[in-house]
């Protein structure tokens, strides 16, 4: 996990992500300066391919990172690492959710932090200060709850139900739409 401090905002991204994040909040923007302090990672690589860090010499953004095998250099990721581990584990023990979908309580805990207010940043999100547009709290909804996804007219037939039973896993990164898994059929659903 790498956490990403932008205007004061603090974003959690996944390692994977990382550099492509990066990139794409890099284009968004609409600053002509953007001040990423301490992107904290270790040097071993994990964060840093060297195309990623090509690109930020490119840029000319100057990375900070913290020594290898130091945690008390980088307090803050801590914090949040502790606070992220502390809303997934309350997600999979509270709401008797199998540990083998830890990812999507990890997926659902960043969305959340990252859309529900902080006092750092005066009762502000970290989504509201990097779009400008406040979160829609409305479509927020129970990790686990059961859900009906209507299925589309290629998976039905005229005398088969028209949806599935399913339980919210969560928020769709790449579209505007809801995680649900179908326990039955073993298969995650976005609508």
């Amino acid at each position: 996990m790498m956490i990403l401090t932008l205007l004061g905002s603090t974003f959690f991204v996944l390692k994977l992500t990382c550099s492509l994040f990066f990139k794409n909040l890099l284009r968004l923007s609409r600053h002509s300066f953007i001040l990423v302090s301490k992107p904290y990672a270790p040097t071993q690589g994990g964060y840093m391919s060297h195309s990623f860090q090509a690109y930020l010499q490119q840029k000319r953004i100057i990375s900070q990172r913290s020594c290898p095998y130091t945690p008390q250099q980088n307090g803050v990721a801590e914090r949040k690492n502790h606070q992220l581990l502390d809303v997934v584990r309350t997600l999979l023990i509270d709401l008797f959710v199998p540990s083998k979908f830890w990812v999507e309580a990890l997926s659902t805990a960043v969305y959340l932090i990252n859309c529900l207010p902080t006092t750092t940043l005066n009762y502000d999100s970290p989504y509201f200060r990097l779009v400008g547009i406040s979160p829609e709290y409305q479509s927020f909804h129970t990790f686990r709850c059961v859900c009906f996804v209507h299925l589309p007219p290629i998976d039905r037939h005229k005398l088969a139900a028209q949806s599935v039973t399913c339980a919210f896993m969560g928020y769709s990164p790449t579209q505007k739409g809801f995680v649900c898994y179908n326990a039955h059929a073993n298969k995650f659903w976005i609508f």
